[in-house]
């Protein structure tokens, strides 16, 4: 699978109001899935080119499509996340994001909330269990706060 056409194919369909970015999606090795940095200088100067989002292969390899689907989805809503911050409030939430847990969780959980309205909540429920199986060992103490539950993902897929 090309996890770049896939990535193309998402952003031009699911995401037209970041048709004029240009967000690179690239391969990198690191310890988690995938990743955005939503804060970084480019996004917050909203210059055309922002910050791009990497992916781990040997994860994504192992990780059903429709979740690959929505952490891509979710990813991109991180960046919809950033572009929608006035400069002082992007500075607070990259702050306050440094220094609790409570503010990443707020910001994960509203960009899985966006992902799941954007049409891809049948993802979001793979893409939890996914992680719950890869994380398991720490996923009750730090990874399960910041994935909604199935409950919650069926809520939010009835409200766009």
């Amino acid at each position: 699978m090309s996890y770049a056409k896939l990535f193309k194919e998402i952003k031009n369909k699911h995401f037209p109001e970041l048709k004029e970015y240009k967000i690179s999606f690239k391969q990198k090795r690191q310890k988690v899935f995938m990743n955005s940095n939503i804060f970084s200088i480019k996004d917050f100067l909203k210059q055309k080119e922002l910050s791009p989002i990497t992916y781990n292969k040997e994860i994504l390899k192992s990780t059903p499509k429709k979740a690959v689907e929505a952490a891509i989805a979710h990813e991109l809503c991180h960046k919809l996340q950033g572009l929608d911050s006035n400069p002082l409030k992007h500075i607070y939430i990259w702050v306050s994001c440094k220094l609790t847990l409570q503010s990443k969780v707020k910001l994960e959980r509203e960009a899985n909330i966006m992902t799941v309205r954007r049409g891809f909540a049948e993802g979001m429920v793979q893409l939890r269990k996914s992680c719950e199986k890869r994380l398991k060992k720490d996923w009750d103490k730090k990874w399960s706060k910041l994935h909604l539950l199935e409950k919650e993902i069926k809520k939010h897929s009835s409200k766009k």
